[in-house]
């Protein structure tokens, strides 16, 4: 009997033991999840439900550096940048050597507009990587642009595009090489990405711009415009931009092609100045100072300071005393002889 009664405390033992030991990792488990649906949540910008997994997680293991990590990030998002780094310096301390951490540092400072400490927090990750990283890259192209230091830009665009040559990097490079007047470069770098995303559109209007703006054919610009319009649902913006095209090809002759899509952009972005100043000098090319008038004055309601607006209005007004008003052109359309 007494050894009867040894067995069972012992399988009872065991049991209890194996309960446990089986209850540990089905906690362990659980936090896994809890984890994987924070990230989850954080990758599809659901920041409430991504936060509220994140701190159950924490809630269970404060030591928890990946939940820290995007805890950080997502207090980034939110602009409480003291949580953030104050989350990101846990888990630094805890893994001095994990790039990833380096990199939300450096975001950090970058979003607080220190410039050289994001530099120096993006190069950590990347010596900590022992190479190439492409999110600490980009971070540090992006400083580089806004402190103006196009070179080093470049620099790092060409490391970028030799490790992933990418429609979005091919942009990127191209962004910073008209900075440095390299136009002919920009160029390739926008068929590069036309060709490796036909599906994209932003190489397309990139090449519209590059027209319009940089190495300008109004004519090409025009074409660039109007294939991303038939193709794609496209920002107000193009509209505008082809109707500034149309504009500076010669307003008599294009002038109602440009008419129609400054009255586009300004259905779209009402509150948005330039599509009334540019339409206001198209009319004021027209001779249809009643017009260009009333737009210039809805430009300048939207934008009272601006110097630019004023120096028409005053050019406007100066030339309705002069002359005392005389009848304004008839515009034609001849969008045919553009495409």
């Amino acid at each position: 009997m007494g050894e009867t009664m040894k067995t069972v405390w012992l399988l009872l033992v065991m049991f209890v033991s194996a309960s446990s030991a089986f209850g540990a990792e089905a906690g362990d488990k659980t936090l896994d999840v809890l984890f994987i649906e924070g990230v989850d949540a954080f990758k599809a910008s659901e920041w409430d439900t991504a936060m509220e997994r994140l701190n159950r997680v924490l809630a269970a293991d404060t030591g928890h550096t990946g939940a820290l990590n995007y805890r950080a990030r997502i207090f980034i998002v939110r602009r409480e940048f003291d949580k953030a780094m104050a989350d990101i310096d846990r888990a630094i301390a805890l893994e001095p050597e994990q790039y990833r951490f380096a990199y939300t540092k450096g975001l950090i400072y970058e979003h607080l507009g220190e410039a050289e400490k994001g530099i120096e927090w993006y190069t950590k990750a990347l010596d900590l990587k022992r190479g190439f990283e492409a999110d600490s890259l980009k971070g540090r192209i992006a400083i580089y642009m806004s402190l103006g230091d196009y070179e080093k830009a470049r620099d790092d665009c060409n490391w970028l595009l030799k490790h992933e040559k990418t429609a979005s990097n091919c942009l990127l490079r191209a962004e910073v090489l008209l900075k440095l007047d390299e136009t002919e470069a920009a160029y390739w770098d926008y068929v590069s990405a036309a060709s490796l995303e036909p599906s994209n559109m932003k190489p397309i209007l990139g090449l519209g711009d590059f027209f319009l703006f940089h190495d300008v054919d109004l004519r090409q610009a025009i074409a660039y415009y109007s294939a991303a319009l038939e193709v794609f649902v496209c920002p107000a913006v193009v509209r505008l931009h082809r109707g500034q095209a149309y504009a500076a090809l010669e307003p008599p002759l294009f002038a109602t092609n440009a008419l129609e899509d400054f009255k586009a952009y300004i259905e779209a972005e009402p509150d948005d100045p330039q599509g009334y100043f540019e339409r206001a000098k198209l009319y004021a090319g027209l001779d249809d100072r009643e017009k260009a008038l009333a737009d210039i004055h809805a430009a300048i309601k939207l934008d009272p300071e601006n110097d630019e607006y004023r120096k028409l209005l005053e050019a406007l007004t100066a030339q309705e005393s002069a002359t005392g008003g005389h009848e304004a052109k008839e515009p034609a359309s001849s969008e045919e002889e553009v495409q």
